[in-house]
């Protein structure tokens, strides 16, 4: 018996086994006509296949033709970050088009949810002038992973931003796509993170 499983879906296979053993549930039914006069009969059975770890990265290294890395957002209806999947969603598709202002801009919006969740402006401004007290020649060594977040974010945000503006120092600079899925990817992370948050709280 032979099947087919498109790219995507072995992408969420992947994610959902959390790098674990699993089983495969294959839910086989057949119709078929028989006896006279003729009758139509139908039949089935469920068929579950264990799948080790192992093997499994085995077949999915197979299939691949080059790498990837896709950051899978969560989504529940009515959460505060519905609108950044909505926007990731955008990002996608207009990076499939090549369009690739559209693609960061969508992206930028959907980073501002994350900002505004995570309050990041205040806790960069807060920590620059906590650092700017500090007698220790590298304060930013004493920054808890929350305030590092908060300026991945914010850096990210900017570079956001310089593409769609063209400011002083992205001038006549056009981003290529492979840099458009760095900020877009990024991004992506930052949300999924958000809403593992969300998921746990």
């Amino acid at each position: 018996m032979h099947g087919f499983v498109r790219d995507d879906q072995l992408r969420i296979i992947d994610e959902l086994r959390a790098g674990c053993d699993f089983w495969l549930t294959v839910a086989i039914r057949v119709s078929y006509v028989d006896k006279t006069p003729s009758r139509l009969f139908q039949a089935g059975a469920d068929l579950s296949i264990g799948v080790e770890s192992g093997i499994w990265l085995r077949r999915l290294a197979d299939a691949r033709r080059g790498g990837f890395f896709e950051v899978f957002v969560p989504l529940d209806g009515g959460t505060d970050y519905a609108n950044a999947e909505q926007e990731l969603e955008k990002a996608k598709a207009e990076l499939l088009g090549n369009n690739i202002n559209a693609a960061l801009l969508a992206a930028r919006k959907a980073l501002e949810t994350v900002r505004k969740a995570w309050k990041t402006a205040n806790i960069v401004r807060n920590v620059k002038r906590r650092e700017a007290a500090d007698q220790d020649p590298r304060p930013e060594l004493k920054r808890t992973v929350p305030e590092r977040f908060a300026f991945f974010a914010e850096d990210l945000f900017a570079g956001l931003s310089g593409a769609l503006h063209k400011e002083e120092g992205t001038k006549g600079y056009e981003y290529s796509r492979a840099q458009a899925v760095t900020l877009i990817a990024s991004t992506s992370g930052l949300v999924a993170q958000l809403a593992e948050e969300r998921r746990l709280s």
